[in-house]
């Protein structure tokens, strides 16, 4: 925990474990304090009838039911001259990297035999439980990531078979233009604007229902971003770049065409 103002708790001062407390950010603000002003304030804990705890230092926020949920005031004391001792459902210990599995093992060796010995020793490291909360959100991003893939080639096919089709109904049209001198360029875009338009289209439809879905998603979040706008327009750009590469391919195709033989019976 980094302090923002004041100090820890003195296990050597009697007061410091009898009524001393630190407060977290989020406590300090909920009682109309800052980190600096409520140092020294007493407080009312409503656990412990009516004694006071006198506020000695703060410590900036941190999540602690997950990066999903809104961080909640916290007041740490000493247990110990406290009825909460009897009450204690996890301890967290602190352990340095070195000899992880040996320490563990002493651990469970003294509570096993001199802690809670009618109890089995459960414990989980905190960093991987952290981790584990954003496990959800990686498996719907791989999830997406692999259903956008699929779609888009599923849809550039698609694109590919039917601007096949209407090139094909088109090549007596493009013999014409290249007997009457149009070069490859000029109509290779003329065959290519109509699908450019129409995806388009279909992007600024797609956007206002893209752009709500987010949002909706985004709401379960205490702690967000605000939509950018910039995926949408990268993706537009993305996917006219895409339009033109597929149906620009078979229009150029056309442009090599035998005119003779799609002008034989005009």
């Amino acid at each position: 925990m980094q302090f923002l103002s004041g100090r820890d708790l003195n296990w050597k001062i009697a007061s410091d474990t009898i009524n001393g407390a630190v407060v977290n950010e989020t406590f300090a603000k909920k009682l109309g304090y800052n980190s600096q002003s409520v140092l020294g304030k007493e407080i009312l804990t409503g656990w412990d009838d009516r004694k006071k705890y006198r506020v000695l230092g703060v410590v900036r926020d941190f999540y602690y039911s997950g990066v999903d949920q809104p961080i909640i005031p916290i007041v740490f004391f000493n247990y110990d001259r406290n009825w909460v001792k009897n009450n204690m459902s996890n301890i967290q210990i602190k352990l340095s990297g070195k000899d992880i599995e040996g320490t563990m093992e002493r651990i469970k060796e003294f509570w096993l035999t001199k802690a809670e010995p009618g109890y089995p020793f459960d414990y989980q490291f905190v960093d991987k439980q952290f981790a584990r909360t954003f496990e959800k959100f990686q498996k719907q991003q791989t999830l997406f990531t692999t259903l956008n893939i699929v779609v888009l080639i599923i849809a550039l096919l698609g694109l590919f078979a039917l601007s096949s089709l209407l090139i094909e109904q088109k090549l007596k049209d493009v013999a014409i233009k290249k007997t009457l001198g149009a070069d490859e360029k000029t109509i290779v875009w003329d065959l290519t604007k109509r699908f450019l338009l129409i995806c388009f289209i279909a992007v600024l439809i797609s956007i206002p229902f893209g752009y709500y879905a987010m949002n909706e998603w985004l709401k379960d979040f205490s702690y967000r971003i605000n939509m950018p706008v910039w995926p949408y327009i990268l993706s537009m750009i993305l996917l006219l770049i895409l339009t033109f590469a597929v149906v620009s391919f078979k229009a150029y195709r056309a442009t090599k065409i035998n005119l003779v033989e799609h002008l034989k019976y005009e």
